[in-house]
Formats: structure tokens, sequence, C-alpha cells
């Protein structure tokens, strides 16, 4: 397989109208929560410390109408959990698609892609093609893609279409500490995105279905985005969704607004209700119940992690790029960004402040710290993380 990898990019090297090229190396230290999910790091041994080397790729490769994308990523890790060593490897591919494009407007696609939209920052409910919570620290996390088969048409400068199949996972090593492996829920999504005025006025509708515990569900989403001037940026997103053996319909929604500062700094302050969420109560006693069946997975400690089990939300963000006072540094840029539940009072922090080093090399600097009681939903797994990161690019 890896023989087979490597000879294939090699023959693309050659033929590539477009490769980029970078490497990273990584440092990051946790001091993990003692909690019921993973009590003194037994249940699910997480790593304290983790030093990782990881090569990425960007390679398009265009004949006549189709557009070859293959962004392969390799990735070496030395792990130390509960003072052992151990090594982790993987080879995968973050992005492989064909692209057909059969008209100026119109295109087919199929392969592993990834597509994102919507206004919010904190989640995107319309978007059931990607995770509820994409909450990583590190400034180097890029999401991986579904596979699917696409298809996409502008009808107009402002009207705009998109269609989406999930089909089945690709056969490759996706045995990556940072990313879950990909998983088939037979996954359809219809998009209408209606744009003008210069796309500061946006309305999109998005209509589909995800398979279920109970069979097939229905979704429909609903997003918006007002841009006011240049400082202020209204917006909503919103999911209906039929949940449950009773077919009953529930609703994720995240408002928002954004502010921009004359100096290029924005802030942004969302809230999130999920109707179907446990309360603080409810939230304990399903985790006692994990605990009590001594059948906590990986798949569910991941999920614990990737997904919204509370009811109510607030999402705040604060990013900076280039400020004038760090202007003695190449593209400096500042991230601060915290969710809080308001269910049982618990809140993770992230932060990350990266530079660049000449034209090849950005060092980045991220952390996170949660806060909470022992079993609370934010602080499951750990309590603080520090990580610094070196990336080349060529």
């Amino acid at each position: 397989m890896l023989a087979f990898v490597f000879l294939l990019l090699g023959s693309l090297f050659a033929r590539a109208d477009d490769w980029q090229q970078s490497f990273l190396l990584t440092e990051e230290n946790r001091h993990l929560a003692n909690s019921l999910l993973n009590p003194n790091n037994l249940v699910w041994p997480l790593a304290n410390n983790v030093i990782q080397a990881e090569s990425r790729s960007n390679i398009h490769v265009e004949k006549s109408i189709f557009l070859l994308t293959l962004r392969p990523r390799a990735e070496t890790a030395l792990e130390t959990v509960n003072g052992a060593n151990r090594e982790q490897g993987s080879l995968f591919f973050q992005e492989l698609f064909l692209q057909m494009k059969l008209t100026e407007n119109f295109s087919l696609s199929a392969g592993r892609i990834q597509f994102g939209w919507g206004p919010a920052d904190s989640i995107t409910p319309s978007n059931w093609m990607a995770p509820d919570l994409q909450y990583e620290s590190s400034p180097n996390f890029e999401q991986f893609g579904i596979s699917r088969v696409q298809a996409s048409w502008s009808a107009s400068d402002i009207f705009h279409v998109m269609g989406a199949a999930e089909t089945g996972p690709l056969p490759d090593n996706t045995n990556s500490r940072t990313l879950t492996k990909e998983q088939n829920q037979e996954r359809l999504l219809a998009k209408l995105e209606w744009s003008w005025d210069n796309t500061n006025k946006i309305i999109g509708l998005t209509s589909g279905r995800v398979h279920e515990a109970y069979g097939y569900r229905a979704r429909e989403g609903f997003y918006s985005a007002i841009t006011l001037n240049d400082a202020w940026l209204l917006y909503a997103d919103t999911l209906y969704k039929q949940t449950g053996a009773e077919r009953n319909w529930d609703i994720l929604a995240v408002p928002g607004l954004r502010y921009t500062f004359p100096g290029g700094a924005e802030i942004r302050v969302e809230e999130i209700y999920n109707q179907a969420g446990l309360t603080s109560a409810q939230e304990s006693t399903a985790i006692k119940a994990l605990v009590a069946t001594n059948s906590l997975t990986q798949s569910l400690l991941q999920s614990q992690s990737a997904s919204l089990s509370g009811k109510n939300y607030s999402y705040a963000a604060f990013r900076w790029t280039n400020p004038a006072f760090l202007s003695m540094l190449h593209s400096p840029s500042f991230a601060l960004r915290a969710l809080h539940s308001l269910a049982d009072g618990s809140q993770a922090i992230l932060s990350d402040f990266d530079f660049g080093i000449g034209d090849q090399y950005t060092l980045s600097v991220y952390g996170s710290i949660t806060s909470g009681g022992d079993n609370s939903e934010l602080r499951g797994l750990f309590d603080r993380l520090l990580g610094i990161s070196l990336k080349m690019s060529i």
C-alpha cells in the first residue's frame, strides 16, 4: 500500500499543474482530567505528551474538463502515556476527488471532499456533512473530507445549487490522533443559496436526511447573513431535524453577530440552542450509566468531544491578524475562543498565536484550558493543553 501511494505521488509530481508541500513538527503537553469518563487515564489511555512530525501535500492535476485533487498526509508520533512511550503513524488522504467541469457553471465531483459554508463560527447546523463541533486547539488543524458524489450549479451570479450523497469510506489508513475514522451515515444534502449586494446579503436553504439508529431521519436547514456596514455582520444558522423512534422535530440554532474594528481585529458572539440536548442532571446520569456498563469505547469518547450534548451554550471569539503593534513580525495573528455550557457551567477556552519566519516558516504557540465540575461536559478529558509547532512550506 505504501509503495503504491509513493509511486502514485511520484508519477503525479511530474504531471502536477500545482503542487504545494508543507512539513510540521509539533509538541503538545496535556494535563488530563480525572473524570468518570476516564478515571486516572485508564479507561482510554490518552497521551500526556506528544511529539509529532507531519507531511502535507496539496496536488492538482488538470486535463481538459477534469481536475484531480489529492491531499495526502503522513503522520508519525511519539506519545507518552502514563509514563510509557508508544509510537503511532498513519498515511491517508485529507481529500481525494475528481471534478468534471461539464460547463462553465455546472460540475460533478466524486471522492473524499471538504466542503463548508455558513456564517457561524462555532458550529454549522445546516451542514450535516460536517461534525457538530470543530473545536480544536491547533491552528494547523484541517477538517477531514467526507466521501461523496456532488453536483454544483451556478444558475446565475446570485443563485447557486449543490447536491451531495455520501458514499462508502475510502480504504486508506486514518489512524490519526486528531481525526475520527470515516463513518458512512448515508447522508443526503441539497443546498440552495442566494447572495446579492456583492454577497453582503446571503440566504441559504438545505434539505436531506441522515441514517441514524432508528433509520432515516429528515433534516431541513436555513442560514442567512446580512452585512450592515464595514463593522457589523448579523447572521443565523438553524437546523430542524427528526430524532428518535417517534420522529420528533428538534431545533439546533445559532444566532450571532460579528464586529470588525478599524484596525482589522474582529469579535464574534454566538448563542447555541440545542433542543434535543440534555440538562445538567441528565448529562450526569448518562455519564454514570455509561461507566456502569463498562462499555466505554473510543467512539463514545470521540463523540463526547465532537458533539454538543447539552441544551444551551454561549460562544465568543476574538481574532486579530497583522496588528500594528507587532509590525516587526511577519504576518502575526492571534485568536482567542471560548465555549461555555449554560447547563453545567463548564467552559473551554482556546488560544493560538502564530507568525512567519521568513517566507517559508511559521511558528505557532497554542493552548486550551477547561473548567467546571469533575464530570462536566467540557472538562471530560483534559484540564489544560499547551502546544508549539513549526511549519515549513515549500
